[in-house]
């Protein structure tokens, strides 16, 4: 759990204890993209409607982190996404149209890989 933590200084998120352990997250099985060649690259679902907040996220995580992003404008785009690539962690915006965050994180919640997933939403932007 303390790598958990790490991240979440890294990613300037809050780190909360959250089942399962981040190293059961980690070893999961799931296809890796062929990008991500480092052990430690994690697969992000980055969901935000806004263009510029979209690009500036997943630039900090792709390019600066290391990390393979795969983005989507709304939650509906995004829970089809994450079915195909089993991401590691979800960040999403909270206030989206045709689904929002809230909805998108239940939906994913509902599947029994979802349960296994770290969600980090921005409630409290707008």
């Amino acid at each position: 759990m303390q790598a958990w933590h790490a991240w979440g200084k890294i990613l300037k998120l809050p780190a909360v204890e959250i089942p399962p352990p981040f190293d059961k997250m980690m070893n999961a099985a799931a296809p890796r993209t062929e990008n991500a060649t480092d052990a430690a690259s994690l697969r992000i679902l980055l969901v935000e409607d806004d263009p510029i907040s979209l690009i500036l996220a997943k630039e900090l995580l792709s390019k600066v982190l290391g990390h393979t992003v795969f983005t989507a404008s709304n939650g509906q785009q995004a829970l089809a996404l994450a079915m195909e690539i089993l991401p590691h962690i979800v960040v999403t915006d909270w206030m989206m149209p045709v689904m929002n965050g809230l909805e998108l994180t239940r939906s994913l919640r509902a599947t029994e890989w979802g349960q296994n997933l770290y969600y980090y939403a921005d409630w409290h932007r707008r």
